[in-house]
């Protein structure tokens, strides 16, 4: 009777012990898709070289005399989807050769290697709040996004897209008072 009622205490101690590493274990390895931050990383941090290829090569044709874009020089932010198959990956090519007057180049892929948007958008777009993935998704389940711009030293312009057919589609442009912080 004595090991029984050692054993049930144990028990309960073990219990408790396998609890706690689980809930450890869920908060420094989250669920879901291993690369998807919420913030910019290097692309080559995240993404294999193939991907990374395939993305500068469609959007950077150096000119003559000009250096190809460096794998390096290329981050990503990843916007989850519904699932672990469907995030979007915001690529910011941080290069003055894919900059003009009305902004940088930014393009926006699957996982499959589509490009589902390419837009010049005025740089930088490095915070948080320029690219925010919505809590809504499109029937195939990549997430929406808010792509936010500054019109002027009071006013943003912020337009939802989702995707539809093979590409990021707008559904929503409206007019906002920026915060005056930013």
């Amino acid at each position: 009777m004595k090991y029984f009622t050692q054993f049930k205490h144990s028990w309960k101690l073990l219990a408790g012990i396998a609890v706690l590493v689980a809930i450890a274990f869920a908060f420094f390895f989250p669920v879901g898709h291993p690369s998807v931050n919420a913030s910019w990383q290097q692309a080559t941090t995240l993404l294999d070289r193939q991907f990374i290829s395939t993305v500068i090569h469609a959007n950077y044709q150096p000119g003559e005399g000009e250096l190809a874009l460096d794998e390096n020089s290329l981050w990503v932010r990843v916007i989850p989807g519904r699932d672990r198959r469907h995030p979007l990956y915001i690529f910011d090519f941080r290069t003055q050769g894919l900059c003009g007057e009305v902004g940088c180049l930014y393009a926006i892929y699957t996982p499959r290697q589509q490009r589902v948007f390419s837009g010049l958008l005025d740089a930088p777009l490095s915070e948080e709040s320029a690219f925010e993935g919505v809590r809504r998704y499109s029937q195939e389940g990549f997430p929406c996004l808010r792509i936010n711009q500054p019109q002027s030293q009071r006013v943003q312009v912020s337009n939802l897209y989702c995707y539809q057919g093979a590409q990021l589609v707008r559904i929503n442009h409206s007019l906002m008072a920026r915060n005056p912080s930013e």
